[in-house]
């Protein structure tokens, strides 16, 4: 019927005051820890990390657009 929409959205309405959505939408770090190395900073071990991958990647070079 024509009232079905308006049933739909008031059930709606009634299940979203049932939710408890507390921290729901909060920012989350969900990014992994790694363990790094003595000597390194998280900034020189990524550069490192990313030097290594490159070079395994692209053992003839790094094409000048990867670069």
């Amino acid at each position: 019927s024509s009232d079905a929409w308006q049933e739909g959205c008031a059930n709606t309405l009634l299940v979203a005051q049932q939710i408890d959505t507390t921290g729901m939408f909060e920012a989350k770090n969900l990014m992994p820890k790694f363990e790094i190395p003595e000597g390194f900073t998280e900034i020189t071990w990524f550069q490192e990390e990313v030097r290594v991958g490159m070079a395994r990647r692209f053992p003839n070079g790094v094409p000048d657009d990867r670069q």
